[in-house]
């Protein structure tokens, strides 16, 4: 029997917010596929607070969660519609922090969230709290731009369309989407490694077209292999693609064929400015995919 996906879902009261819980909502549940979720909200407390003598602290707290409960009611009335097992939550502290925390107090496998489709840099201005989730969290998070479509049989059928590079990043992305795809049901896994275009650069340098091109695929064909090792059995039963470009836009335009519900990606870490974008290939996917993109970190140390 399939274990149940446990998913916790981050909720804001934002449009955004609320029409990826309604996608979920809608989870396709079988007796083998259950979905158990936990709608979760995050208050942050104020930053400056000046009680008087006598001040009950405990007013302050129940604010805080009366703010949470409201933000939660129509995300519940959402469930409650859908065939989904799901409780609810109020926590009150920093947004990301506390979510990531509390996804791994709740052991959950998945955490979901609407995006608002801020800019990299934008969103790292302002703070984005699904941004600063996917930095930091070592539970894998499935992040729902505006413009992504709800897979039409969530909890039945799903298709992952897996970026893969040859680095270990990549193969851990790759090993943990082998791993909870029977949780979706019937899911179809696609490889995909896209190489940059060397044709230029080796047209200036005089090397043959034939020759760069040979190179380009044998690097691909290693990537795929190392994330096919890394899935393990199934490993040479998906289908895999090497291609060439940008790879945003490959990735976004084979995503498309497929038809994929969701693009997997596993960021490396580059640092503190590739943390504080995110990646730029993940944060440029937020932007132009028409799916879901799921971020797979390694554990952070």
């Amino acid at each position: 029997m399939t274990t149940s996906l446990r998913a916790l879902l981050a909720v804001d009261g934002s449009p955004c917010s609320l029409d990826m819980t309604r996608c979920w909502s809608a989870w396709r549940s079988e007796a083998d596929r259950s979905l158990n979720a936990l709608l979760l909200t995050v208050v942050a407390p104020p930053l400056h607070l000046w009680p008087t003598p006598g001040f009950d602290q405990g007013l302050i707290e129940e604010a805080l969660r009366s703010i949470g409960r409201a933000r939660l009611a129509e995300a519940e009335r959402l469930m409650k519609a859908g065939p989904v097992s799901w409780e609810s939550a109020v926590r009150i502290g920093l947004p990301a922090e506390t979510i990531v925390a509390e996804a791994q107090r709740q052991e959950a496998d998945l955490i979901v969230m609407g995006t608002r489709g801020l800019s990299a840099l934008r969103g790292m201005l302002v703070g984005s709290v699904a941004l600063r989730v996917a930095q930091s969290s070592s539970t894998p998070v499935w992040l729902m731009p505006p413009n992504a479509r709800c897979p039409v049989e969530l909890g039945r059928r799903l298709k992952l369309l897996v970026a893969v590079d040859g680095s270990g990043a990549a193969d851990h992305a790759a090993r943990w989407t082998r791993r909870i795809a029977p949780r979706f049901g019937d899911c179809s896994i696609d490889l995909i490694c896209v190489r940059p275009a060397l044709a230029p650069i080796g047209a200036a340098l005089g090397m043959p077209s034939k020759r760069i091109r040979s190179w380009t695929e044998q690097l691909g064909s290693a990537a795929i292999s190392s994330a096919r090792a890394a899935m393990g059995d199934a490993g040479p039963c998906v289908t895999a693609h090497i291609g060439e470009g940008h790879v945003v836009h490959e990735l976004c335009l084979y995503a498309a064929q497929m038809d994929a519900d969701a693009i997997v990606v596993g960021p490396r870490d580059l640092g503190a400015l590739g943390k504080a974008t995110l990646g730029s290939v993940s944060s440029a996917l937020l932007q132009t995919s028409n799916c879901s993109v799921i971020i797979v970190r390694e554990a952070v140390v």
